[in-house]
């Protein structure tokens, strides 16, 4: 009796192909193949193959044995490659990008088999060969980092839009549904922007990642910016899970994602913008699932943003006295119980300027005064206030070396002008801050321009 063996090297072309597409995974080809043979499933397309194992298939997933669907499909195998996640001992990796710091993509009931509704309308509209293998699967349809699609900015969906059935997952064709047989993408739901997918797909495709997002997988760049985005738009405690509204999911990204590439000056004062009105509690209470997440999540790549978070806490004393972030004591400033109001060396601390240096700005009517408080009063001055005009110091323009034309606000006594005085009319609004100096904090990192300052300082002592 002849044992018939199936050789994967003897593996060459399909009789029946179908056309290549860019963006397309192995196992997406396979499923194209399928159908272009009438297969019932991909298994039974491997066995009308000349000597090819039908156990290949479960790989291709996983990223291996794509080498044969090249064969067989007569695809350039860089070509498949880089649209197909590989699984590797750091993890999967797409494109020489990580996907993931854990080795498993856990892809949960709502990732795989999601559909583009935009996309597929496109493949029956535009390519070429049999209707019913023009549609194809985009590689980031299965990644749950991408809540919506990057070319249309639509969100992606998980269930036919005729009886509502969540099967799509082992459909072969990803625009018909397997429960009731009709096309299954519904009407697309878009959001403004959509810019954070398109991020991603640009760094997978090759571009330099951002300044906060070097060393990160993609996974940890969706998960920070997501809660960046929720801090500043709902607060510490607002929570937003990956399987809500898509729409408000991909709102938060974009939102956080914008925050994050303007600089960390426009992230700590977002930081500073979202816990202003926590006066008191825990960590978790004051910057939300973002340190609860970096908390539980103990992956090395992470440590980076743990730092900033680090930074930020100690800076600008939004936590108790002793408390740990991430197992290290903050150098905190203040209590944050005493947030609201304070007393003159707290304000001085806020302020980064001696206790003399306060007395000779905050008088009993001043800005930095709680209004209607005692001249007298321990606890009078408006830490709060003096906090958000910090945090606007922290959205100007950076500078290594003073300008030409600016000047720093200590040091206008240069040009004949006292810098209290200067100082009341920027927070009257009257002289804009024009700049800070790299690496200062508070009043001696401020710059201001030279000609406003005179002009607006020698107009007010004119109608005094």
């Amino acid at each position: 009796m002849v044992v018939k063996r199936r050789d994967p090297d003897r593996v060459t072309i399909a009789p029946l192909t179908v056309r290549f597409a860019n963006d397309e995974p192995a196992y997406s080809i396979l499923r194209r193949l399928a159908v272009r043979r009438g297969c019932l499933s991909v298994a039974d397309f491997a066995r009308t193959v000349p000597n090819c194992p039908v156990t290949f298939v479960a790989g291709v997933s996983y990223g291996r044995d794509i080498d044969l669907v090249s064969r067989i499909s007569g695809f350039d195998l860089a070509a498949i490659l880089a649209s197909t996640p590989v699984r590797t001992d750091k993890g999967y990796v797409l494109n020489g990008v990580r996907l993931d710091a854990r080795g498993s993509r856990n892809f949960g009931r709502k990732a795989i088999g999601r559909i583009c509704a935009a996309c597929l309308a496109e493949d029956r509209e535009s390519r070429f060969g049999p209707v019913e293998c023009r549609p194809y699967r985009r590689f980031w349809w299965d990644l749950p980092e991408f809540i919506g699609c990057p070319v249309h900015g639509c969100a992606l969906s998980i269930s036919c839009a005729n009886c509502g059935s969540e099967d799509l997952r082992t459909a072969l064709r990803p625009d018909l549904c397997n429960t009731c047989g009709s096309l299954a993408e519904p009407e697309p739901k878009r959001v403004e922007g959509g810019g954070f997918e398109r991020q991603l797909l640009d760094i997978i495709r090759g571009a330099d990642p951002p300044w906060w997002a070097k060393d990160l997988s993609i996974r940890s760049m969706a998960y920070i910016a997501l809660n960046v985005g929720i801090l500043d738009l709902i607060g510490p405690s607002g929570r937003i899970t990956k399987e809500g509204n898509p729409l408000d999911v991909m709102e938060c990204m974009v939102w956080g994602a914008d925050i994050l590439d303007r600089g960390k000056e426009v992230l700590f004062a977002a930081f500073d913008q979202a816990i202003g009105t926590v006066l008191s509690g825990t960590l978790q209470d004051l910057y939300g699932s973002l340190y609860r997440g970096l908390e539980w999540h103990t992956e090395p790549e992470l440590k980076g943003f743990r730092d900033l978070l680090v930074e930020h806490a100690s800076l600008r004393a939004h936590s108790r006295l002793g408390r740990e972030m991430f197992g290290r004591k903050l150098e905190t400033k203040i209590d944050v119980s005493k947030l609201q109001y304070g007393t003159r060396s707290e304000l001085a601390k806020v302020l980064s300027i001696t206790d003399d240096q306060v007395k000779r700005i905050a008088g009993p009517y001043t800005c930095d005064r709680v209004p209607g408080s005692r001249h007298k009063s321990q606890r009078s001055f408006d830490i709060y206030g003096a906090s958000n005009f910090v945090s606007q110091i922290y959205c100007s323009p950076t500078y290594n070396h003073v300008p030409p034309g600016l000047i720093g606000l200590l040091e206008v006594k240069r040009i004949g002008l006292r810098w209290p005085d200067v100082y009341r009319q920027i927070r009257d609004g009257r002289i804009p801050i024009a700049g800070r100096i790299a690496e200062q904090e508070g009043l001696p990192a401020v710059l201001v321009d030279r000609s406003i300052a005179a002009d607006i300082c020698l107009s007010v002592e004119t109608s005094d």
